[in-house]
């Protein structure tokens, strides 16, 4: 496994075990959102109050890998 590094910008939503909104950008430098559960990111426990943005990552396999350079 590989761990993919994340941004968590903020709570969305209080339903256990909460639901947070993280970011990234891709190797086009276009960020990319998307909403998931506390614990997918390994973030310590969140919640509305908590000071964001904070730090996550995801736990990925890789499955291909392309080299060159992006134009």
């Amino acid at each position: 496994m590989f761990e993919f590094k994340v941004k968590i910008t903020r709570f969305v939503d209080d339903a256990q075990p909460g639901l947070v909104e993280c970011e990234f950008a891709d190797a086009s430098g276009e960020t990319n959102r998307f909403v998931d559960r506390v614990p997918i990111f390994k973030a310590t426990p969140l919640d509305a109050n908590s000071d964001y943005p904070i730090g996550g990552a995801i736990d990925v396999e890789i499955i291909e890998r392309k080299s060159g350079r992006l134009s």
